[in-house]
């Protein structure tokens, strides 16, 4: 898929509730993964996705505009963030525009947790 045509934007935000920085990532088709961003303690992580209204299909946009569909949400630890990554819920519903995502995320234990 390429450019915005036909796709719906929504929001991507994980504010930073502990005490290190976070980074947080999509993965896309097979093991492949984009970074979303860092956030110092006290910020946040964002970022605008797309949904394919349509299908329910969401898609993270790469530099030239090209959609590449993303199969999951997750925010770790800077540094070793997909060894503590917390899982983030990505709801796909067609025939419905994605809604907005937004979690805070503090240390739970060796890992992070985003609620």
């Amino acid at each position: 898929m390429s450019g915005r045509h036909g796709l719906a934007p929504f929001r991507f935000e994980a504010g930073n509730a502990g005490v290190e920085p976070i980074a947080c990532g999509a993965s896309v088709a097979h093991w492949f993964s984009l970074e979303l961003g860092r956030a110092d303690p006290g910020r946040a992580v964002a970022t605008e996705l797309w949904s394919e209204p349509a299908s329910g299909t969401v898609f993270a946009l790469n530099a030239s505009g090209d959609g590449m569909a993303v199969e999951a949400l997750w925010c770790g630890f800077e540094g070793r963030a997909w060894e503590t990554a917390a899982h983030i819920a990505l709801e796909r519903r067609a025939e419905t525009p994605a809604p907005d995502i937004r979690v805070i995320c503090r240390a739970a234990g060796s890992r992070l947790s985003c609620f």
